[in-house]
């Protein structure tokens, strides 16, 4: 008795703690083999880390549109520009790998990183409700999960994005009316350099506070508009929606790795059961997903399944979206976190489906390639798909709160589903191994 009260009195803890120490093993695995599992859940190039980043602000020297068919809004475009300044005029020659090994460049970025690390850190900090030492493994565990791991090996702009998409989320609804202008124009800001995070602006709507939507709205449309006419104005936004489809069709050439929208998921899952799936087929599935989606976030009483919600229109909508995205679902872990800390009741049935989702989501696996995939640049690997099917297992969590909502044997219905779903997942697995 006394260990089972110990056990449910100190669960968040043990939870944190056990997610942590399975990210460390991960990095331990790689040590020990040599780097052999780092492309279970890197990008599979070896030479690219950080090259989002160093490409961007090499592109920078030039018109990003015309002379770079870029597919960033302005307002990215030009703080890579501010970026780019730092370097010397006499070593701005050479390419991004160029800047990459240049001292000025990289110290830049690293300060970049830090910055927004710690800022990160700082927001999520303010928002959990845990013990001190709960809330340091926590801090530890955002460090070495597998979404924060791989962005940072990026140098992606979206770790700015989302750490103002973040600030947004948990403070829209602050009674200080400067921290809530300020989430406002927070938003906005992330809207303007990744377009996507956009759909949190659904939350205010949701929350009835429509003189807030509005003005959130213009700064939206300012802060999105304006910097590109310090280029070639509704001409670079025509290139760059351009841009946007064409680097949505490479899928096919570069792999179904690393890509998490629902398009991909859907395609290479229809490819592991050597099913041929039409892209009617996608957009009726897309159709399906969007109704559950919308339905689960109108109908939501707890905070983390709204985010939740959003945070799935977010990652699946566009056609390709890659696993750096992953990053948004901090968003409604932290909110998870705080919910389950302060029940008394034990967790049963469904309500463990949730708490094994982020487990497994947050975690770096070490695994090998799919074999039908591993000759791709952007290889699935097992790790990979995992997370893809995880993705289907966090629909369902939305799908749960629809049945308890609208269904009186929801119980029944939620244990059928949740039956069929593990044999589903088991047996996409097993389909790799016949392939």
């Amino acid at each position: 008795m006394a260990i089972k009260n110990y056990l449910k009195k100190n669960r968040v803890f043990i939870y944190l703690f056990t997610t942590t120490a399975f990210c460390i093993i991960y990095y331990i695995i790689c040590i020990l083999t040599r780097g052999d599992f780092i492309n279970s859940v890197f990008a599979n190039d070896s030479g690219d880390t950080f090259m989002d980043y160093f490409n961007s602000i090499n592109n920078a020297r030039y018109d990003p549109y015309y002379d770079m068919y870029s597919n960033y809004p302005a307002m990215a475009c030009l703080i890579y520009k501010i970026l780019f300044r730092v370097v010397p005029i006499t070593q701005r020659e050479g390419n991004g790998f160029s800047l990459r090994n240049n001292q000025s460049a990289l110290v830049v970025f690293l300060v970049y990183n830090i910055i927004l690390i710690w800022t990160i850190i700082t927001i999520i900090t303010q928002r959990v409700k845990l013990q001190e030492i709960s809330e340091k493994i926590l801090v530890l565990l955002i460090l070495l999960s597998a979404p924060l791991m791989f962005t940072i090996e990026r140098g992606n702009l979206i770790l700015l994005s989302f750490a103002l998409s973040m600030f947004f989320v948990f403070n829209f609804d602050s009674k200080n009316k400067i921290v809530k202008e300020i989430s406002f124009l927070a938003l906005a800001t992330a809207a303007a350099i990744k377009i996507y995070p956009a759909i949190f602006g659904i939350l205010l709507i949701k929350h009835r506070k429509i003189k807030e939507t509005i003005r959130l709205l213009i700064y939206g449309l300012v802060i999105f508009l304006v910097p590109f006419f310090y280029y070639d104005g509704f001409e670079s936004i025509k290139i760059m929606t351009s841009a946007l489809g064409y680097t949505s069709n490479l899928t096919e050439k570069i792999g179904y790795g690393i890509n998490i929208s629902l398009y991909n998921i859907c395609q290479t899952i229809s490819l592991i059961f050597k099913i041929q799936i039409r892209d009617w087929q996608i957009y009726l599935i897309y159709f399906i997903v969007i109704c559950i989606l919308m339905l689960s976030f109108i109908i939501a009483k707890d905070r983390w399944i709204e985010e939740l919600a959003v945070v799935l229109m977010l990652v699946f909508l566009p056609k390709t979206n890659y696993y750096y995205a992953t990053i948004y679902m901090y968003i409604p872990f932290i909110d998870f976190i705080n919910k389950w800390n302060m029940e008394q009741e034990a967790c049963e049935g469904s309500d463990y489906v949730p708490i094994v989702c982020f487990f497994l989501l947050l975690i770096p696996w070490a695994t090998k390639a799919v074999p039908m995939f591993s000759a791709d640049r952007f290889m699935v690997t097992y790790a990979m798909l995992l997370y893809y099917l995880l993705y289907i297992w966090f629909l369902f969590i939305l799908i749960i709160q629809i049945n308890i909502k609208f269904f009186k044997r929801h119980k029944i219905i939620n244990y059928s589903e949740t039956l069929f779903l593990c044999i589903f997942t088991i047996a996409t697995f097993g389909a790799t191994y016949i392939r």
